[in-house]
């Protein structure tokens, strides 16, 4: 049985439910006391039993591991996890009071160039951290960017790694939490490789993602549109997106030229890290960013090329291994002549 949470009720001895802050798909999220030492806190549980749907458990698990392996000011902090029982795992975070992003631009649409950098670039930074350390978040959207006041402003927190990719040293568990053929994501924000399946899905995917948000910022519309997910999917794979410079004014071209490369369909036409990205809005806006690393390369997801490498190697050793034996067979059949 599912615990029923309401308010005043105490999990796992020591963390008192205030009010449920918010609820999604997979679970709902309440602030909270910590009676021990009376820190406020937000308490994340899932609503349905795990042992009916095992993968509820491993995306939940999956969220706290990425979260705490990135390790930024700008992720939200994850302060604890366990297991109240069998079925319900539970994550304790930080406690945020502010809006999302998507809050903001519902209500003022449009941001200057300086706004936008100053909101997007801690997000930025975050999210390109996260690529050093070989996780890819695959659900960036204004809606999980969250911008949390506090004494010395507003401070920008990246929200739900629940369906990020991991690097194979952070896999915790033995079930398979993506599928071959399996979209995840937001139709909105969803790079076309994500919207078709593709099971290689890198940090490119993360690149276009935040193209879509820095052109949703910039030009009060996103690039992409449509009335159902099949709608923006065909949108997505049919129709060409109107280049930001077209669609609004004073923003300096060499930032609509990063960011119309960011939205190309082919991964391999888009900049290959963040870092590029930052640069550019950094130097036009003079607002500064916390530096990061290049993505971490663990093999094929990171680079097309590297199956292409290893099908043309390995036709190359079957052939010289023929070579070989044919010799061999030309030496043997000559020396026994003999």
């Amino acid at each position: 049985m599912p615990i029923a949470l309401e308010p005043a009720l105490v999990v796992a001895d020591r963390y008192r439910l205030d009010r449920q802050l918010g609820q999604g798909g997979m679970g709902t999220v309440w602030a909270a006391t910590n009676l021990e030492t009376g820190q406020r806190v937000a308490i994340k549980l899932i609503r349905d039993p795990t042992r009916e749907r095992p993968e509820l458990r491993w995306r939940f698990m999956r969220e706290a591991r990425a979260a705490a392996g990135v390790q930024h000011p700008n992720v939200v902090q994850i302060l604890d996890s366990f297991e109240l029982d069998a079925d319900t795992p539970i994550m304790v975070m930080e406690l945020l009071e502010g809006e999302t992003l998507g809050a903001r631009l519902s209500r003022d649409r449009q941001l200057s160039l300086e706004e936008t950098a100053r909101l997007l670039l801690p997000a930025i930074s975050a999210v390109g951290t996260a690529h050093s350390r070989g996780i890819v978040h695959r659900d960036l959207k204004p809606d999980n960017i969250y911008l949390s006041r506090s004494n010395d402003g507003v401070v920008v927190k990246v929200l739900d790694f629940g369906i990020a990719k991991l690097s194979d040293s952070m896999i915790v568990d033995s079930f398979s939490g993506t599928r071959t053929g399996a979209t995840l994501g937001t139709p909105f924000y969803m790079a076309p490789e994500q919207a078709t399946g593709d099971a290689n899905v890198d940090h490119r995917a993360d690149i276009w993602a935040f193209g879509v948000i820095l052109y949703e910022c910039l030009s009060g519309v996103r690039p992409i549109e449509g009335n159902n997910v099949p709608e923006v999917v065909m949108h997505l794979m049919s129709t060409g997106i109107v280049p930001l410079a077209r669609m609004t004014r004073g923003v300096p071209e060499e930032v609509t030229v990063v960011i119309d490369r960011m939205l190309m369909r082919e991964c391999s036409r888009r900049p290959q890290d963040l870092q590029e990205v930052a640069r550019v809005i950094s130097e036009h806006s003079g607002v500064a960013f916390r530096a990061f690393e290049p993505p971490a390369v663990r093999g094929p997801h990171i680079s097309q090329r590297v199956p292409r490498i290893s099908r043309l190697y390995t036709v190359f050793c079957v052939v010289a291994a023929t070579a070989v034996l044919a010799a061999l067979a030309i030496w043997h059949l000559f020396s026994h002549g003999r």
